[in-house]
This record gives structure tokens, C-alpha cells and sequence, in this order.
């Protein structure tokens, strides 16, 4: 099995985007939480950095890096505030149908704005009835000569409202094998955005239902033939959840950073159960490291098209969320009272690892999708 290696260059990359996201949201992350404001001027500079264009390749204008550096670019952002790390997350995934299932054309004339960030892109799978069983989504598509007229709903859409587009899910026929894919414009006709959430974390991160009423998509819209979309699917989600891994390891280790920074100063107000913090502390970070380990070593089969790459990217998915779940739970237990204050960014923090632990296919899912990987017969 390959084993990753953090290369001085990485170690560099990484370090820049820390940066970054320092000086773009230590002093904003708290109003934009509060205001639930989608962050417009740091999306700005993120793309003028180029974590817009992470994913896409340098013949369309981005990085083309691979994705274990694309998880390091997101721990660090979420290590200050998970709502910008979700929109460079969302972006990702958005772009990833595109450059799996679509044709040249399509992806000459989206990746390029994509990489610049001059397009915002989002996810159009989950549906009222399929959240994590995108086999039983009914938004459908049918046919009509040079279009396809689409009716259904999405919801709980990431970037719904402000995306330019969005990379669709639709049914063409019955099953998995009846699922297709295209790209949405958001300027579409018969595309309407609906009710946007109030949602208790990633509140910078907006998150919507997209509605369709007889919306025409041109043909030269879906990707790949008719039935790809579920395959394009898994393919996303195989990059996608070791993204939400590093997310959580990105909150985690800034909860912890921040829990151990009071536990420092505080040291003689906390004397009287500062053995019990101490044990709480050292577990926060062997938990962390061991969760950025594993994020590193999916990303890292991902890269090399391990076949186990699928079972690490769940394995990851839903430890590294279970962890910053955890690491935030008890960061607010080492501030006390002062972390279930808005005062402290702690609290925010833990509002913001619950969506890890449901989205992109929750962790009881993800268990069993690991569980039929391991039972499964080996074959010769």
C-alpha cells in the first residue's frame, strides 16, 4: 500500500494557506457566523490564491494538484473557520462530475471559471426522499429532441443562490442505471431557488432547495451518456469524503488549539481538576493526529487509484467526524461555562462538526459501506 510523504514543498503549501486563512477570517469568522453572511470578499481572495483551481488541471488554467494536497489546503482553512473550508470543499465536488464525464467543449467552457473562481459551483444530488440513497432520487429528466425538460427537488444544497451552476443528478430511467448527469446554469429558465436554511453551523456556507419546473437543460448539458450519473457520483464522493476528513481535522485541531491555549493560561483557576484536563487534552490530540494520519492515507490511495481507496475515503469520512465531534465537544468542557458562551469561538466549532457526522452519506452509513467492504470475497 503506497504511504504519503508531506515534502518540504507541501509542508510550504500548507503553511501559506494557514496564512491565508488567518489573516482573511480570524477577525470575520465570528460576524460571519452570526450574520450567516456568505463571505463574498474572502471567496475573492481565496481565488486570487488558487483554491479555486486546486482541482482542475493546469491545461484549464488551474493547479492541477493532487488530492492530497488539496486536503491540506482544506485542514488549514477549516483549522480557522469550516464554512470557507466547505466552500473550497464544494467547489471540488461540484467541478469533479465535470472533469470525470464531461466532453472537451464542456470542459473548456466551465473549468477555466471554475479555476479562476469567477464561477461558483455546487452539488445537486440530495433530494426530500434520497439523502444518502441517491438510488432513490426522483427528480426527473425527459427528453424532448435537443433538451431535456426537468421537474422535481433539491434540497439542502450547498451554495444554492449564489452558485452559477451545478453539477445534477436526474432520473432518465428506472435504478441506479436510470440516474444521468448535467450541468445546471443557474440562470436556466424553470430553475427556481427555493426556501435557503436557517441552520445552527456552517453558516457561511449557504444552503438551499433548488426547484424545477419544466427546466429545459440542453442536451449538450448532461455528461456523458445517458445512466452515467450514478457512476460520476461514486467518483465524487471517492474525493469528496476524504475532503470532509480533512475538514475535521482542520476543526479539531483548531478546537484543540484554542482548548489548550485557555488550559495554559488558566492553569491555576483550573488546578483543582487539572489532571482530569490534562488526560482530556492529551486524548484530543492523539485522537486528532490519528484522524489526520488516516485523511493523508486516503487521499493518498485516491491519488494512486488504490483499489481500497473507496473503503479508506468512508473509513476517514467517518472517523476524522466523529473526532472533531468529539474534540469540540470537550473543548467546550475544558472552557466551561465560557464555551457555551458566543464569546469563545469553541462553540462554534462544535456547531460546525455536526454537519461532518451527516452529510456526503452519514457515518452510520458509511459504517456499513465499510463493513460490505470488508465481508466482501476477494477476487482471485
Amino acid at each position: 500500500m503506497n504511504q504519503f510523504s508531506l515534502t518540504d514543498e507541501k509542508k510550504d503549501f500548507a503553511n501559506r494557506v494557514l496564512q491565508l486563512a488567518r489573516t482573511e477570517l480570524e477577525s470575520k469568522s465570528s460576524v460571519i457566523d452570526e450574520q450567516a453572511r456568505y463571505p463574498r470578499e474572502v471567496i475573492k481572495k481565496f481565488a486570487e490564491f488558487g483554491l479555486f483551481g486546486l482541482a482542475v488541471p493546469k491545461k484549464y488554467g488551474g493547479s492541477g494538484r493532487p488530492l492530497l494536497d488539496i486536503c491540506l489546503a482544506i485542514e488549514q482553512v477549516a483549522r480557522v473557520d469550516n464554512s470557507a473550508a466547505l466552500c473550497v470543499g464544494v467547489n471540488v465536488g461540484g467541478l469533479s462530475p465535470i472533469l470525470q464525464g464531461g466532453n472537451e467543449e464542456q470542459k473548456g467552457n466551465y473549468l477555466p471559471r471554475i479555476a479562476k473562481g469567477e464561477s461558483i459551483i455546487g452539488v445537486a444530488f440530495t433530494e426530500p426522499e434520497a439523502g444518502s440513497d441517491l438510488g432513490s432520487l426522483r427528480t426527473r429528466a425527459v427528453r424532448r429532441g435537443d433538451h431535456y425538460d426537468i421537474n422535481g427537488r433539491k434540497c439542502f444544497i450547498s451554495n444554492a443562490g449564489v452558485a452559477s451552476g451545478y453539477s445534477l443528478l436526474a432520473r432518465t430511467g428506472p435504478g441506479k442505471a436510470g440516474i444521468s448527469a448535467f450541468i445546471l446554469d443557474a440562470d436556466v429558465p424553470g430553475l427556481e431557488i427555493g426556501r435557503i436554511e436557517r441552520k445552527m453551523g456552517a453558516r457561511g456556507s449557504p444552503t438551499g432547495e433548488l426547484i424545477f419546473e419544466d427546466c429545459k437543460i440542453p442536451l449538450e448539458k448532461r455528461l456523458g451518456q445517458e445512466g452515467a450519473g450514478f457512476d460520476l457520483a461514486k467518483g465524487m464522493l471517492r474525493l469528496t469524503r476524504p475532503l470532509i476528513g480533512a475538514q475535521g481535522v482542520g476543526l479539531a485541531t483548531g478546537a484543540f488549539e484554542y482548548a489548550l491555549e485557555y488550559a495554559r493560561e488558566y492553569r491555576e483557576r483550573l488546578l483543582s481538576s487539572f489532571d482530569i484536563i490534562q488526560y482530556m487534552l492529551a486524548d484530543m490530540a492523539i485522537k486528532t493526529e490519528a484522524a489526520r494520519q488516516l485523511v493523508y492515507q486516503a487521499a493518498s490511495l485516491v491519488d494512486a487509484n488504490h483499489s481500497e481507496a473507496s473503503k479508506f475515503s468512508s473509513m476517514v469520512k467517518c472517523f476524522a467526524s466523529d473526532v472533531a465531534m468529539e474534540v469540540s465537544t470537550d473543548a467546550i468542557q475544558i472552557f466551561g461555562l465560557r464555551g457555551y458562551s458566543s464569546d469563545y469561538p469553541v462553540g462554534r466549532f462544535m456547531r460546525d462538526a455536526k454537519l461532518f457526522q451527516i452529510y456526503e452519506g452519514t457515518n452510520q452509513i458509511q459504517r456499513v459501506t465499510i463493513a460490505k467492504a470488508l465481508l466482501a470475497v476477494p477476487s482471485d
